[in-house]
């Protein structure tokens, strides 16, 4: 969780949760560690962890999603300038995401594919639509890739070796 929690439902106003986070966390471990069970604040303790369960959740989604909108730039895009760069942003979230499932690999059963798919190509569509060079219309509606494959940091898909800038073909 970053920043200050919000007010919720339930909650005292004025508690330490609320007023002074990062002081809370401290007391918190502290009770946890002298086993002191009885002064824990378990509602927030609850919430709080399955707060940084969703965190990690949400940096490995947002990891496929920016390999799944480069996937579709690469494939679909027509303009060749940025490519090497889409290239590099697709090793780097793989890179990143595999990171995250090596230290909880849960994750991949938790990862909305449809989801990820969704907003993944809603920024490839927008990149078209701000550039120009390519219809969204054409972006499949369902995803054409496969978990592994989104992962796989060797995998592109057809079409992601549209000749680069400097290559002879475009001459």
């Amino acid at each position: 969780m970053t920043g200050q929690p919000a007010s919720k439902p339930g909650t005292k106003p004025g508690t330490k949760y609320e007023t002074d986070y990062v002081a809370w966390t401290r007391e918190q471990a502290e009770m946890l560690r002298s086993r002191r069970w009885d002064s824990l604040d378990l509602d927030h303790l609850i919430e709080e962890i399955e707060d940084l369960g969703d965190n990690k959740l949400d940096a490995f989604e947002g990891a496929l999603t920016r390999v799944v909108e480069h996937l579709l730039k690469l494939q679909h895009g027509k303009a060749a300038e940025p490519r090497r760069g889409w290239k590099i942003s697709v090793a780097t979230h793989r890179v990143n995401a595999a990171r995250l499932l090596r230290r909880a690999k849960s994750l991949r059963k938790l990862a909305d594919l449809d989801e990820i798919y969704a907003d993944g190509r809603k920024l490839a569509a927008k990149s078209f639509e701000s550039f120009g060079d390519t219809d969204p219309a054409i972006l499949p509606a369902h995803c054409p890739y496969t978990l592994d494959q989104i992962l796989d940091l060797d995998w592109l898909p057809e079409n992601a070796g549209f000749p680069e800038p400097d290559s002879p073909e475009r001459a």
